[in-house]
């Protein structure tokens, strides 16, 4: 395989869920993360915010469910300056900011929604995933489904 750029080729990889090793030595080998892999830089106060993705802390430490949540924005349709990643630890009550759309992963839907305004659950978007939903192949396809209002209403700000 002739690999002409190297970084887009790692990208689309990881993207699809892919890990690259590449062999230092006989005995040791290290997974190769492109840049777009990395956490997504956190939106400055003020910025237009278009999904909010609310998960435990522990979720996001976890490499693989880190990069699977990253996916799942992306394919909503919300750019990286657009997103706001909120974690909840221990199920203790967040508020969250203003914004047309909410993704709560797991216990997080408990804890967020018990802050959020009736008014604001009415006017915006709000899918619940679980997280096994995020590591299987099946249930992604089954969460697709609560997640596609999500992405109308993310792209409809958007343009």
């Amino acid at each position: 395989m002739r690999m002409g750029n190297d970084a887009r080729q790692l990208a689309i990889l990881a993207a699809i869920g892919i890990d690259v090793y590449r062999l230092r030595s006989r005995d040791a080998a290290i997974p190769v993360r492109p840049a777009a892999a990395t956490a997504a830089p956190e939106p400055a106060d003020g910025a237009d915010i278009r999904l909010v993705i609310a998960a435990e802390a522990g979720l996001r430490r976890e490499p693989r469910a880190a990069r699977r949540i990253a996916q799942l924005a992306r394919a909503i349709g919300a750019a990286d300056a657009q997103t706001r990643s909120i974690d909840v630890a221990d199920g203790a009550a967040v508020a969250l900011p203003d914004a047309p759309a909410y993704l709560l992963i797991g216990a997080a839907a408990r804890a967020c929604g018990s802050q959020m305004p009736i008014a604001r659950q009415q006017a915006a978007a709000i899918a619940v995933i679980d997280e096994l939903a995020i590591a299987t192949g099946a249930a992604r396809r089954v969460a697709w489904q609560t997640l596609k209002p999500l992405a109308r209403r993310v792209r409809a700000g958007a343009g």
